[in-house]
């Protein structure tokens, strides 16, 4: 069974490489450029938003760590990386992350916080705190109210299961479950 927390810890924020994806399940085929600062990426166009609405830009650098040294070359995390491509595709193409600002961007920055501790903690920290898991959980929470194909219900679903199994984990428990 693959397994999806990473979700909007991960998932929402990693990867916002360059990409080409083939969604068979929808026969939808999705081509996107080059990351040139955003405009393909979910947790770019947040922040871009955010910036517009007159915050400051945050770094996304904790979460590109955990991209190149947590997921990338490992199954489990290349498969995050393309359900992130495949949410993010969603999230900009039904203007939900303009319409549920507020819900995407406090996932963002439980994201950031779970990427921090991720690339800084130590084994023993808290990496998927109760606050993060409230602000993942709302997300995904209004993702299940949405009218979804059966591909991305279940994506969502399988987010949801794999969140609560690991709401509390250390950075060590966490690490061990995104690479095996």
């Amino acid at each position: 069974m693959r397994k999806f927390l990473v979700s909007w810890a991960i998932v929402f924020l990693s990867s916002c490489a360059d990409f080409n994806h083939q969604l068979e399940e929808e026969e939808l085929t999705i081509s996107m450029a080059p990351d040139t600062g955003g405009d393909d990426c979910a947790a770019s166009e947040l922040n871009d938003e955010h910036v517009r609405l007159g915050g400051s830009s945050i770094s996304l650098d904790d979460a590109h760590w955990v991209e190149i040294n947590v997921l990338v070359g490992n199954p489990q995390g290349e498969q995050y990386i393309d359900d992130y491509t495949d949410l993010s595709v969603l999230a900009l193409n039904e203007g939900y992350l303009i319409s549920e600002f507020t819900l995407h961007f406090n996932a963002l920055i439980a994201g950031l916080s779970v990427c921090s501790v991720l690339k800084n903690g130590s084994d023993t920290d808290t990496a998927v705190s109760n606050a993060n898991f409230s602000d993942l959980l709302a997300l995904i929470t209004f993702y299940e109210g949405e009218s979804l194909t059966p591909v991305y219900s279940d994506l969502i679903a399988k987010l949801k299961s794999d969140l609560i199994s690991h709401n509390g984990d250390t950075k060590a428990e966490l690490e061990t479950f995104l690479t095996n």
